[in-house]
């Protein structure tokens, strides 16, 4: 993000703060008026759920105003900053903070002791006792986090020297503890919103902790905890992407599942076999649409590597922004398949299960179901790996030594042998050189071309030969096959990341081997091409230039 669009999004996150108290306050209105006019509707949302007792509404319009007061206004961070003081609105949000933090702690002694002490029954009259321990007390879980909430909006602006803010991890625990109520209500999980035996947190209850914990967040866009997340550095970027996905998706198939199941449209297996289908389709979306990214991202350093290259006077300068622009690819890459492969492992053990109880139990269509998402699964785990390592290539780069391409060759048929073997291929190769380069990368490189070559073959048995040639101060290689040939206006599309020329049933593959190929030779400094027509096999050609340092 440029400066500009990064000062716009932070304007959007404190106007959504603003948003959020607003909303609170409403939201506690709007219940307090329910327990004035005894609207059921405005007190628990839907009939038979447990009302938000009007301590809570109250104690929400409390916080509600706090945030919205203290959103405006920021103490320095340091006393070198200057004198200021806070002014009267200050001390106001202040007190409303005081106020809740002061009744959820009497509503805890209560609960703690036995205590009686009227404050449940001040505001309205509650002889609810079916779904509620104590008629008119809001749930310990409830109370516990208004302390919380109250002690960060007491302490706002108090931050270390190292950079965090305090009141940040309080409001991100009272924003897990809704999350968690809310999917217990999703799910079917009381104890995720009720502690035994005492009265449960309301559904609304949950919502308004949940805005009101992102809005205290974004109040202060520019620190602490905020600073990674509205960073304009890779880091930034997968949590803007990925975060919205995580927090939303888990609730919003939950409810879906639940109103299926509820109206008799399915049962619950066939609901669960469709929530975690669901899943792993937008996360394979995810993994794609990140991939693209990361591809996006090296091709813009790539770019501004070769204009770099005609301004010799700004070759330092240049080096030091492409380094850390491998910084943030490296960074991007591993956060975007760490998040991705958690929840991957997650759906896969629901999977695993879903297959060995229900499997042959439910119809055609459900069984199919299974079975596509066990295919996919399986794709978007070869999908991460080889996106991995497209990216990991320059991070994970040894100094060149010299290297036997011979050797390369003969460990690349030897990782092989079983494709060889099944397919009754016969893989050669004339006398091949010594170059400076890294092993294991010309390993990858060699393994990739042998293994296009036994993979897209044509009626006869695969026949391949690798041969090289001295040619100035660079050795020129080249690996021929009798496959199914490539049509020459695809000759310059196969190199790129994601570009396959058939179909999954065709020929299985994710379309990245070409795009390493073509990343670790422009690593060593050379090219590669293809030769090839249509139905007449193909000849890949690469280049190695020599050298004498150990360095690329």
């Amino acid at each position: 993000m440029i400066e500009g669009k990064k000062l716009l999004f932070e304007i959007s996150l404190r106007r959504f703060s603003k948003i959020a108290s607003v909303l609170t306050v409403a939201v506690g209105l709007l219940v307090l008026f329910g327990w004035a006019r005894d609207f059921t509707t405005l007190k628990s949302v839907l009939p038979g759920l447990v009302t938000m007792k009007a301590n809570a509404a109250l104690s929400f319009v409390f916080c509600g105003t706090a945030l919205w007061l203290l959103s405006g206004f920021s103490l320095p961070r340091t006393s070198g900053e200057g004198d200021v003081k806070p002014g009267f609105h200050i001390w106001i949000a202040r007190a409303c903070a005081a106020i809740v933090g002061l009744i959820a702690l009497l509503t805890l002694s209560e609960y703690a002791f036995g205590w009686e002490l009227g404050i449940d029954q001040i505001l309205f009259q509650d002889n609810v006792t079916a779904i509620a321990s104590h008629p008119g007390r809001v749930a310990p879980m409830t109370a516990f986090n208004f302390i919380v909430l109250a002690t960060a909006l007491l302490s706002m602006d108090i931050e270390t020297h190292s950079g965090h803010r305090p009141a940040q991890w309080l409001v991100i625990a009272v924003a897990i503890s809704g999350f968690l109520a809310i999917l217990g209500y999703m799910y079917g999980v009381e104890s995720l919103y009720r502690v035994f035996p005492f009265t449960s947190v309301a559904l609304h209850t949950a919502l308004l902790f949940v805005l009101i914990s992102l809005g205290f967040l974004c109040a202060r866009p520019d620190r602490g905890l905020m600073i990674l997340a509205t960073g304009d550095d890779a880091g930034g970027l997968t949590i803007r992407r990925l975060l919205p996905a995580t927090i939303l998706l888990p609730p919003t198939f939950g409810y879906l599942r639940l109103v299926g199941e509820r109206e008799g449209f399915y049962t619950f297996a066939f609901g669960l076999a469709l929530f975690v289908t669901s899943n792993v389709l937008v996360f394979s979306a995810l993994a794609w649409w990140n991939a693209r990214v990361v591809h996006n991202l090296d091709a813009k350093r790539l770019k501004a590597l070769h204009q770099l290259e005609h301004k010799t006077g700004e070759l330092s300068q240049a080096v030091e922004a492409l380094a850390r622009s491998n910084a943030e690819l490296q960074q991007f890459a591993y956060i975007a398949s760490h998040d991705l492969q958690t929840p991957l492992r997650s759906i896969s053990g629901f999977v695993q299960l879903l297959q060995s109880e229900y499997e042959g139990k439910l119809d055609e269509q459900a069984d199919d179901w299974i079975r596509r998402t066990v295919q996919s699964i399986k794709q978007m785990q070869i999908l991460i790996r080889d996106v991995l390592a497209y990216s990991g290539i320059d991070a994970r780069s040894r100094p060149f030594q010299q290297t036997n391409v011979g050797d390369v060759f003969n460990g690349a048929v030897a990782t092989l042998e079983s494709a060889i073997r099944d397919s009754n291929a016969q893989v050669t190769c004339d006398e091949l050189p010594i170059v400076m380069g890294d092993s294991s990368q010309l390993m990858q490189l060699m393994q990739n071309l042998i293994e296009n070559a036994l993979k897209y073959h044509g009626a006869d048995p695969p026949r391949v030969h690798v041969s090289a040639a001295q040619s100035g101060s660079e050795w020129t290689f080249s690996v021929r096959d009798n496959g199914i040939g490539i049509d020459p206006k695809h000759h310059e599309k196969i190199f790129q990341i994601f570009r396959r020329l058939h179909d999954q049933q065709e020929f299985p593959g994710t379309g990245i081997g070409l795009a390493i190929c073509h990343r670790v030779v422009h690593h060593h400094g050379g090219k590669i091409w293809v030769e090839s027509q249509f139905g007449q096999g193909s000849v890949f050609h690469f280049t190695i230039p020599e050298r004498t340092g150990s360095e690329p």
